[in-house]
């Protein structure tokens, strides 16, 4: 089978963190065996490049930076959708010590 190709997705934000979710994501590449044929900081254009046979694969640094609307998307039905929001409060814990 030839190598698969890759496009690596860094949503926009700072160039020192957008330059490190790069590097991880050519080193997951690298790992992977795929060959990247293009960057993109948006879905629509990742997407786009699937679309048109250019690439296989996406690849992000970090599950947070695919959107949870995307299309197209896979989805496990053995598991609910992720949906980033914010995090769930928790109550604190009694760790008072009875008698």
């Amino acid at each position: 089978m030839d190598k698969l190709h890759a496009v690596i997705l860094t949503p926009d934000g700072d160039e020192a963190q957008r330059r490190a979710w790069r590097r991880q994501c050519l080193r997951h590449c690298e790992a992977r065996g795929y060959e990247v044929v293009g960057t993109a900081s948006e879905w629509k254009d990742a997407a786009v490049m699937l679309l048109e046979g250019r690439a296989e694969v996406i690849v992000a640094a970090e599950r947070e930076h695919f959107p949870p609307d995307r299309v197209p998307r896979v989805e496990t039905a053995g598991q609910p959708p992720h949906m980033p929001g914010p995090p769930r409060q928790r109550r604190p814990k009694d760790v008072g010590h009875h008698s």
